[in-house]
C-alpha cells in the first residue's frame, strides 16, 4: 500500500503483539506502533469524524475479532477502532483468517452477516488445508485501492481483449508475437478499480490476468474473435477495446499432426485474419469503440493511427511505438498518442499501470452510451 503512496498506521491487538515484531511495522511504515489507547484518543485522531485515515482493515480478522465488532464490544484497540470507523463513516474492510470449521460456525456466519449489514466489506478467506487463510496480500491490496478509489465507472460494463494470439502452423508449432498482455490487464484491473463490470478476452499471455474480472480464456484470433461476438450478442456494453495483438495473418491450410523436421525447407500459405475491431460496431453500435496501434518507424505511428480510427469507426486509437527504449511488449513501461477525430493528446513515458490510468481518465470524459441494460 505504501508502494501505492499510502501512509499506514498500524494497531495490533494484545495477541497479535505476541506474533509481530512491532519495530519492523514501526521501521516499514514510518509511524509508531499501537498496541493501546491513552488519554489522546489515538482511536479518534485515526478513525474518527476528521481523522488522518481514509480507512480502516483488519487483516487478519480471527473470529473472536469479528464477534466483538459485530456486537459492539470495544476491548481492544482493534475493536474499538472499528466502532470509532464505522461510526465515522470510514470504509471498514475485514478479511478473516481463521480455521474452517470456526469459519463454518453458524455464530460466526452470523457474525460476518451483521458486519456486512453494517457495510463493513468483507475480503473472503481462501479455504484449503482445513484453514479459512486469509486471502492473498494482492487481493487485498486490490480490495484497499477499489474502496478507496471514487466509483467513476459504477453500472458500466467493459470489454476488452488483451494478449497475444497463437496461429498452428501444425499440432505443436505456432505463430505469436511477444506480447505480455501487461496493457490490457492493467487497463482492465483500473476499470474494475473504478467499478466497472469488466470481462476480459485474455490471449495466451504471459502477465496474470487482474483480479475480480471476468476472464474468457482464448488462443487464436478465430476464438477471440467468436468470444467478442459472443459476449455482445448475450449483453450489452457500454465500451470495447481491443488491446490484444492479434496476429494479422494465419496458415491457410494447417499440418495434421507434427511436421517432421526431416522433410527440410517447407513453404506456408498466410491469409489474413478477421479485424475483430472492424466487426464490433456491427455487433453493437451504440458502444464506446478503443483500438490499438503499433508501429516500429516513428514517422508513420501518427498517420496510420489515424488511417485506422476511420476504417474502424473507432472513437479512439491509442498509438504506440514497439522494439525501441524498452517499450512495447514485455515491458513495465509505454508512451503512448491518443487519437481522436479533434486530434491528438501524448501520454508520455509511465509505468503501464499508469498509462492506465490516464487512458481511463481521458475516457471518461468522452460521450459514453446509455443503452446498456
Amino acid at each position: 500500500m505504501i508502494r501505492h503512496g499510502a501512509e499506514v498506521h498500524v494497531v495490533l491487538s494484545r495477541a497479535a503483539a505476541e506474533l509481530v515484531a512491532q519495530p519492523a511495522l514501526e521501521w516499514a511504515t514510518g509511524h509508531p506502533v499501537l498496541t493501546r489507547f491513552t488519554g489522546r484518543a489515538e482511536h479518534i485522531e485515526l478513525c474518527g469524524h476528521g481523522g488522518v485515515c481514509s480507512l480502516l482493515l483488519i487483516a487478519p480478522a480471527t473470529a473472536n475479532t469479528v464477534g466483538k465488532i459485530a456486537l459492539g464490544l470495544d476491548d481492544t484497540p482493534v475493536t474499538t477502532l472499528a466502532t470509532t470507523a464505522l461510526g465515522a463513516g470510514l470504509p471498514v474492510l475485514v478479511a478473516p483468517g481463521m480455521h474452517e470449521p470456526m469459519l463454518d460456525s453458524p455464530f460466526v456466519q452470523e457474525n460476518l452477516g451483521r458486519l456486512e449489514r453494517a457495510g463493513v466489506r468483507l475480503i473472503q478467506p481462501h479455504v484449503t488445508e482445513g484453514k479459512a487463510k486469509m486471502a492473498s496480500g494482492e487481493v487485498i491490496l486490490e480490495s484497499v485501492l477499489q474502496a478507496l478509489r471514487p466509483p467513476s465507472l459504477r453500472g458500466r460494463r467493459v470489454l476488452l481483449t488483451a494478449g497475444p494470439t497463437r496461429e498452428p502452423l501444425d499440432a505443436v508449432r505456432v505463430l505469436t508475437n511477444p506480447s505480455s498482455g501487461r496493457m490490457g490487464a492493467e487497463l482492465a484491473r483500473e476499470a474494475r478499480l473504478r467499478g466497472a463490470e469488466v470481462t476480459l478476452v485474455y490471449g495466451p499471455a504471459s502477465h496474470p490476468a487482474p483480479h475480480g474480472v471476468t476472464v474468457l480464456r482464448v488462443s487464436t484470433s478465430a476464438e477471440m474473435a467468436e468470444a467478442v461476438y459472443l459476449q455482445l450478442q448475450s449483453q450489452r456494453y457500454h465500451a470495447f477495446l481491443a488491446v490484444a495483438a492479434v496476429a494479422d495473418y494465419t496458415p491457410a491450410s494447417p499440418f495434421a499432426g507434427k511436421r517432421p523436421t526431416s522433410e527440410g525447407s517447407m513453404t506456408i500459405e498466410l491469409v489474413p485474419t478477421a479485424k475483430i475491431l472492424d466487426q464490433v460496431r456491427d455487433w453493437q453500435s451504440d458502444l464506446l469503440v478503443v483500438g490499438f496501434k503499433a508501429e516500429a518507424e516513428p514517422e508513420r505511428l501518427l498517420p496510420s493511427a489515424r488511417e485506422r480510427l476511420q476504417s474502424a469507426r473507432a472513437d479512439v486509437i491509442v498509438a504506440n511505438l514497439v522494439g525501441r527504449g524498452g517499450l512495447g511488449f514485455e515491458t513495465p513501461d509505454n508512451e503512448a498518442w491518443l487519437v481522436e477525430p479533434a486530434g491528438e493528446r501524448h501520454l508520455p513515458r509511465q509505468s503501464k499501470a499508469l498509462l492506465a490510468c490516464a487512458i481511463w481518465d481521458r475516457l471518461e470524459e468522452l460521450p459514453w452510451p446509455s443503452s446498456a441494460s
